[in-house]
């Protein structure tokens, strides 16, 4: 099990090796609200979600992620037990993704986050179904 203890040090070691490599892509010149590594449950950093708080998000992967042909990555989100999980998009492989249009309430510290392995398509029930491959809580980011 992943203890969010962890989370603060890995995010602060992603977010600097993202910074180092150069990786690149603006979304229209606005910071993150929320950022927010999602690890596996070996709990080793696989992606990472910057959320912008407008409806759009960048979706990061930090290591290759195997996906069968039948099958499709699911990124989810929880903003509110009320509310419940919520997809934010479909993804066919590991690219640097833009996740927009999900309309959602904006991100808020320690929102769930995560991919799951989900049938072609997407979840057939609107809830995550498949296994979780990755998951992390956001983390405001002051500047």
């Amino acid at each position: 099990m992943v203890r969010r203890t962890v989370l603060p040090a890995a995010a602060a070691a992603m977010l600097a090796l993202a910074a180092g490599l150069g990786i690149g892509w603006q979304a229209a010149s606005v910071e993150p609200r929320v950022v927010a590594i999602l690890l596996d449950d070996a709990g080793v950093p696989r992606a990472m979600v910057e959320d912008f708080g407008d409806d759009t998000a960048r979706l990061r992967f930090l290591a290759a992620v195997e996906v069968p042909d039948d099958r499709v990555m699911q990124v989810w989100t929880l903003p509110s037990a009320d509310m419940g999980p919520r997809s934010m998009d479909l993804l066919p492989d590991s690219r640097v993704t833009r996740l927009d249009d999900f309309n959602l309430p904006p991100p808020a510290n320690d929102q769930l986050y995560e991919i799951t392995l989900e049938p072609e398509g997407g979840s057939p029930t609107g809830l995550p179904t498949g296994p979780i491959l990755a998951k992390g809580f956001g983390a405001f980011q002051t500047y």
